[in-house]
């Protein structure tokens, strides 16, 4: 049961405030992580499902397991949140930005601002088995999250993945180039509706 999680996220990622000023070159990937303790193959299957759940939303769709591994089962949200910036640390290359941007630009292989946690064994069919956590630039609460269902994720992934293409650039007077398709390889491995962000979100921990 996600009531029986901790489910509380940090006040302040300063790490994420430096990723935002990062002009992002390409479609990083989304990680899923999980909380409950579910054998590998299950998390694959689960990946899996998603993206062909989703397929159809018109935004090319990363979602992939978090490396070196997602279970995080028997810890916190916390400890989610400190391993997923290490790995976005790991995968992410500064690259020239192309005139007339004047932003740090680079390219990532993680998504800083998104990312999946199961919260919930019986994730396919529970109505709050899935969580997504993230991180919007200039709001009073930037670091929050949703939970949702596998029905919800059509609306849900496509409104995060519809925002990644313009999260990290907010500078003022600045015309920078939009990101480029990721050309990396392919992933491996009835529900309450979505409550759209900005608007009383489910904080239940």
């Amino acid at each position: 049961m996600s009531s029986q999680l901790d489910l509380a996220l940090p006040a302040t990622v300063p790490e994420l405030e430096k990723f935002a000023a990062i002009t992002c070159q390409n479609e990083p990937s989304l990680a899923v992580y999980s909380l409950v303790e579910l054998p590998m193959a299950q998390l694959e299957e689960m990946v899996s499902f998603l993206v062909s759940h989703v397929s159809g939303i018109g935004h090319p769709l990363h979602i992939r397991l978090a490396e070196p591994t997602p279970d995080f089962s028997g810890k916190t949200l916390k400890d989610i949140f400190q391993a997923h910036l290490t790995m976005v640390e790991k995968g992410f290359n500064p690259v020239p930005c192309e005139a007339p941007c004047e932003l740090p630009c680079g390219i990532f292989a993680w998504s800083p601002c998104y990312f999946i946690v199961v919260v919930k064994k019986d994730w396919k069919s529970s109505a709050d088995g899935l969580l997504l956590v993230f991180h919007e630039k200039g709001h009073i609460i930037p670091i929050d999250k949703v939970f949702f269902s596998v029905e919800d994720s059509v609306t849900l992934l496509d409104m995060a993945i519809g925002e990644e293409a313009s999260v990290y650039v907010k500078a003022d007077s600045v015309e920078c180039p939009p990101p480029k398709p990721n050309r990396v390889s392919e992933p491996t491995g009835g529900g309450e509706p979505v409550q759209r962000r900005g608007r009383g979100r489910d904080h239940r921990k």
